[in-house]
């Protein structure tokens, strides 16, 4: 990062440093020193609350937090850690482009949610209790989420594809690719998570979503009425291999 800006973050307060601050610091090549994490950490998680970008792809905003040893946090500061955490995947699992074109909500659309998840992961944190967040989460959005995510999975494994991005080792030395791809499509892909889904979007789908029954005429695409339509059509046996 610039000499001039490095600087800067050096010596302004804490609470002056700015998103692009921590962008040009984020995404600066090196690790970040465990001192230097310690200190930022609060500053940038008031920014991600705010649902800026502080990157300039998703997944590896938190790479510096993730290349920290765990030891450099005591038992408190990783349950704040995780608490942060768990509210900021909650609040985003709201806001969907299916159903959400406001201002707000397009500050926190991403291409995926999974992209969110992939942040925190590379950010050294424990991917099960977001898992429980999102399945226990009451929101549409979270539903709607949830189809993408499973519709992208499951053509993923069945063309027995990797549904990371190829580049992400490059992201992180630290992240374990394999275990997260492995968590996440089991969680996906698993009957009893996609029975809850699938029910709760067949209902949502039949009182409130009356736009969604049209069809953009392919059936392929990942717009919502394609997507939903493959989930409904197939639901009996989706997510198997018959």
């Amino acid at each position: 990062m610039p000499e001039s800006l490095e600087l800067e973050m050096r010596q302004l307060p804490l609470r002056e440093l700015t998103p692009q601050h921590f962008y040009l610091y984020l995404t600066a090549a090196g690790s970040g020193e465990p001192a230097e994490v310690h200190y930022l950490l609060p500053r940038l998680f008031e920014w991600l609350a705010q649902g800026e970008r502080l990157h300039h792809c998703i997944p590896p905003t938190l790479r510096k937090l993730g290349e920290c040893p765990a030891s450099s946090f005591s038992a408190p500061q990783w349950a704040a850690i995780n608490e942060f955490v768990q509210a900021h995947f909650s609040y985003a699992l709201c806001f969907h482009p299916w159903i959400d074109d406001s201002p707000e909500a397009a500050k926190w659309e991403s291409d995926s949610i999974c992209e969110l998840f992939l942040m925190w992961g590379i950010g050294g944190v424990d991917p099960l209790p977001l898992l429980a967040v999102w399945e226990n989460h009451d929101h549409p959005g979270a539903l709607y989420h949830h189809a993408q995510a499973y519709d992208a999975a499951w053509f993923a494994r069945r063309l027995a594809a990797n549904y990371l991005p190829s580049d992400v080792s490059d992201w992180s030395e630290n992240f374990n690719e394999t275990q997260w791809n492995e968590k996440l499509n089991a969680w996906l892909l698993s009957d009893s998570v996609r029975s809850r889904f699938v029910d709760e979007l067949q209902s949502l789908h039949a009182q409130h979503a009356p736009s969604f029954r049209e069809t953009c005429g392919c059936g392929d695409c990942d717009a919502a009425p394609c997507v939903l339509r493959r989930i409904f059509t197939d639901h009996a046996r989706y997510g198997h291999d018959d």
